[in-house]
C-alpha cells in the first residue's frame, strides 16, 4: 500500500476480507495511527514516524 506523505482518512490493504478483519493506518505530520477495522470507535494506537519506519523495515527483513 502506498500513500502520499499525509493521508486524511484511514487506509487499508486491498486484500482485506469483506468481514472487516483488517488493520487500518493513517499518517499525520508526526505519527502513524493504527486501528482495527472491526472497532473503529476505539482509540487507535499511535506510533512516531521513526518507530513506524523501524517496524516496517523489520517486516521486510
Amino acid at each position: 500500500m502506498r500513500l502520499g506523505a499525509f493521508a486524511t482518512s484511514w487506509a487499508r490493504s486491498s486484500r482485506c476480507t469483506p468481514h472487516n478483519n483488517c488493520v487500518e493506518i493513517r499518517f499525520d505530520a508526526n505519527s502513524v495511527g493504527v486501528r482495527d477495522s472491526k472497532n473503529v470507535d476505539a482509540v487507535p494506537l499511535k506510533f512516531g514516524c521513526e518507530r513506524w519506519t523501524a517496524f516496517v523495515t523489520g517486516l521486510v527483513r
